[in-house]
């Protein structure tokens, strides 16, 4: 046979295989792995739940969201019953109950406001910009009786939510319910009694020991519940105990200062603790405690004199006068332990 014949053959045969392995080609299928196929059917499990765990989330969120607009539909109702009732017992109430009921919820507004003031609260802006810490109170020899230092805190407390007292501060001094146990001297007592003063008003059963003690404070009251007092009779023991240790001398004093914002409430003041002071300087065994009223509209001189000729222990004065006599070096306050400011609200509100 002839070679070229044979090989021709062969090319033919050869591409006839490769035409039906090509076709075979066509039906076929790329191999995974087991791996492979295990992560894509977990994937797709995870995607489900996700689907299902959102659908649900969505429709929590709704149900969520009608519950709180029922409780603000019942709120507002209720609201609306409570302002309804206001208003009919308003009605029902008299012109004076009213007025009364008004001047009560204001008074334990200005009650709670007291109560938040913070420590800061009798410090300059000057000492708050530099950032002083008084960590100290003044030193005085007054020391409630031990009986009453060792009695429970939980007692005190009762004791102040007997008399409704609202306090706030640390390491207070114990509420003290009768002038004998606040130490002071007999002639006080028996002033204190001519007055018609026999106990102590809720402000001086707490507001006394306070001061006593060389705290500082600021005490809030109603109209008539002895706050002069309260201020007055730690300054007199105050005076006298320094009196006492060193008596003054000419172009010395005051140990102690009352503010006022109006000259007829600095003498009113004023009466009162001079006739403590006469009062305590009677009974022969306390020197007589010089108290100097300092207001404008009188005479300067009258006011300076007894400062140059003898001393005084207490000075009762308007801001006004006192600057004047401080700029011209009438009156010093170098040995000046205690201010009070009477009426502070109003003291502050005039600036």
């Amino acid at each position: 046979m002839d070679p070229k014949l044979v090989r021709q053959q062969l090319l033919d045969d050869t591409s006839g295989d490769i035409e039906i392995n090509v076709e075979d080609t066509d039906d076929y299928h790329e191999y995974i792995p087991v791996k492979q196929r295990k992560e894509r059917a977990l994937q797709s499990r995870l995607k489900r739940k996700q689907a299902k765990k959102a659908a649900k989330n969505q429709d929590d969120g709704q149900e969520e969201e009608e519950e709180e607009e029922i409780m603000v539909d019942e709120a507002r109702a209720l609201l609306l019953d409570q302002a309804a009732e206001i208003k009919k017992n308003l009605k029902k109430m008299d012109t004076k109950k009213l007025k009364m009921s008004q001047q009560q919820n204001e008074e334990s507004r200005m009650l709670k406001e007291a109560n938040q003031v913070q420590t800061n609260a009798l410090m300059s802006a000057a000492e708050r910009a530099e950032g002083l810490r008084y960590s100290e109170s003044l030193k005085t020899g007054w020391r409630a009786p031990t009986y009453i230092r060792k009695l429970p805190e939980d007692y005190h407390q009762s004791l102040r939510d007997k008399w409704h007292i609202l306090i706030e501060g640390d390491d207070l001094p114990p509420p003290i319910k009768t002038f004998k146990e606040m130490k002071f001297p007999q002639p006080l007592l028996t002033a204190l009694v001519d007055k018609g003063i026999r106990r102590p008003t809720p402000i001086q059963v707490q507001g006394i020991p306070v001061i006593l003690s060389g705290r500082d404070m600021i005490g809030i009251a109603f109209t008539g519940s002895g706050k002069t007092v309260t201020f007055g009779l730690p300054l007199i023991m105050l005076a006298l105990e320094e009196e006492t240790k060193l008596p003054l001398i000419g172009g010395e004093g005051p140990f102690g200062m009352v503010l006022c914002p109006s000259r007829e409430l600095a003498r009113q003041t004023w009466e009162v603790l001079d006739w403590y002071c006469d009062k305590l300087a009677q009974a022969g065994r306390y020197p007589r405690l010089r108290c100097l009223l300092v207001v404008g509209g009188e005479d300067k001189r009258q006011q300076v004199q007894p400062v140059e000729r003898e001393g005084v222990h207490i000075v009762v004065a308007t801001p006004g006068r006192l600057k004047d006599l401080l700029d011209q070096k009438k009156i010093s306050l170098s040995i000046c332990k205690y201010v009070c400011l009477d009426e502070g609200d109003r003291m502050l509100d005039l600036g």
